[in-house]
């Protein structure tokens, strides 16, 4: 619990579904495992990227700063997200990001028309849920679509801990956003 980020890789890894993330006192999701249905395989862990130094390259990074004015009043941090978006959208790819589902839980979704980019929208400064979504995005890639997956950075570090050594690299975009930690459903919730 002292260094796990709760970005649920290792939930989403677990084949036998052994492994599911409960929210703690202060309402932080981190992994509670079932030893009735683990097998002790230790795919988690070696999947872990908090444990483990990161399985994709990350040789082709990039950094930009953007302002897009067509998004920039609806949208937070220059409207960044919705540029990306909109590109991947219009390729016929799939967009993932936090979304209120139903208000105030925040989760993670899928959108695949430009008319629901609103439910991604603008910053929400908390911890959402990711739940099927590293799985979800996994199977767009191997069927050959876009993907743009949206996060904090160890949600987007556990995504590619799910992708392991692949990285589809002319088909995955991840933007993840200067983090200096988030605050629980919970707090949210209460405030």
């Amino acid at each position: 619990k002292k260094n796990c980020c709760g970005c649920t890789a290792c939930e989403s890894i677990c084949a036998h579904k052994a492994i599911t993330m409960q929210p703690d006192v202060l309402g932080f999701l981190y992994p509670l495992v079932d030893t009735t249905k683990c097998v002790e395989c230790g795919l988690c862990e070696k999947r872990c990227h908090v444990l483990n130094r990161p399985l994709h390259k990350m040789d082709n990074q990039k950094v930009y700063a953007v302002i897009n004015h067509q998004d920039r009043e609806v949208s937070s941090s220059g409207g960044a997200f919705s540029m990306f978006a909109r590109y991947v959208l219009a390729e016929g790819g799939v967009v993932f990001g936090a979304s209120y589902d139903p208000f105030p839980v925040l989760r993670h979704i899928s959108i695949t028309k430009i008319e629901d980019l609103t439910r991604l929208q603008g910053s929400k400064y908390f911890q959402s849920d990711t739940g099927e979504t590293y799985k979800e995005a996994k199977q767009y890639l191997i069927a050959g679509r876009k993907v743009l997956y949206t996060g904090t950075p160890c949600q987007v570090a556990g995504l590619y801990s799910l992708l392991g050594n692949k990285t589809y690299d002319s088909l995955l975009i991840t933007l993840d956003l200067a983090c200096h930690g988030v605050p629980s459903q919970r707090a949210f919730t209460t405030y």
